[in-house]
């Protein structure tokens, strides 16, 4: 049987490659050249004379399906997940698992349409297996952790935290990596190994409920201890932001060098109240003792000479 004897010209070494292995496998078929450079492919048609001729032979084009997978993962977020009761930290999740299914399968389709047996992964898998063997440890490590916090949902889309002393709220979990926006409008991109492997501050984990807010307050020696604390549970029973169950909690908790210590507990009723709630209190605390002769003090210390050196004597001017 006479073969139809073929030549590939493409500037993709990846289309090249995979071209000649599909006609290669056909039984009336066989790819006898492949080459990149016009002058190369003419050289090469002159001399081998084929019977046919691929030019510019395109992969199929991924762009309708990744188009199809945003429009989906868009109409969720828009218009399903509103209906449901889910929170946001489980809609993300899903919207994000159905975004790269749809990616893996037009994959997939992609190398089932050219010929390449999915069998032939296996031997993929093992040279991405040596790769990760040498260097890909971090982008793998980042990828599992990635699906963990997706799926394990330790942290979640909306959260806010406190990284490295700065508050802020995870804007986005992707594959790699998490954005995280602090309150000063900055950006901060963070690995998601760090997030799984490190001690991190999440105060929306269980939702953006009651949370406490601990104040410290020093007073003078000789203050009436009675109206100290009357005037700060006044104080903060006041303040709008302070739920008033559990009722905060005022305790003298020791003997300091310069004055008396107070630790007063007041509970708020969403996380986001911190900042302002503690500069509301303090202000508030600080004029009520005004307004009533309690002072505040500071650290002071009482320097004793037990005797002044002599002057050192003038010299003569000869």
């Amino acid at each position: 049987m006479v073969k139809t004897r073929v030549v590939v010209v493409d500037d993709s070494a990846l289309v090249r490659g995979l071209l000649a292995e599909i006609i290669n496998r056909q039984r009336d078929m066989e790819c006898v050249g492949a080459a990149s450079d016009p002058l190369v492919a003419r050289e090469m048609i002159r001399n081998l004379n084929p019977d046919v001729i691929t030019l510019d032979v395109e992969m199929p084009r991924m762009d309708g399906l990744e188009f199809l997978s945003r429009l989906m993962r868009s109409l969720m977020l828009a218009r399903i997940f509103p209906r449901t009761a889910l929170d946001t930290g489980v809609q993300y999740t899903i919207a994000t698992t159905v975004h790269y299914v749809i990616l893996i399968l037009s994959g997939l389709i992609a190398l089932n349409i050219l010929g390449f047996q999915l069998t032939n992964l296996a031997l993929v898998a093992g040279a991405l297996g040596v790769g990760i063997g040498f260097g890909l440890q971090n982008i793998v490590n980042n990828f599992l952790s990635g699906l963990i916090l997706l799926f394990e949902r330790p942290i979640k889309v909306g959260d806010m935290l406190v990284i490295d002393g700065q508050w802020g709220t995870v804007k986005e979990i992707r594959v790699r990596s998490t954005i995280f926006e602090t309150f000063d409008r900055c950006v901060l991109i963070i690995p998601n190994s760090e997030l799984v492997s490190n001690k991190v501050t999440n105060w929306t984990h269980y939702g953006a409920g009651i949370n406490r807010l601990t104040l410290k307050v020093g007073v003078a020696y000789g203050s009436d201890l009675r109206q100290v604390t009357q005037l700060l549970t006044e104080v903060c029973r006041a303040n709008p932001r302070v739920v008033p169950v559990p009722p905060p909690q005022i305790s003298f908790e020791a003997y300091g060098d310069s004055s008396l210590h107070f630790t007063v507990w007041v509970h708020l009723r969403i996380p986001s109240d911190r900042t302002l709630a503690t500069h509301e209190l303090n202000s508030a605390i600080l004029e009520a003792f005004k307004a009533h002769g309690i002072e505040i003090p500071f650290p002071q210390r009482d320097l004793h000479i037990k005797e002044w050196p002599a002057a050192p004597a003038k010299q003569e001017e000869g």
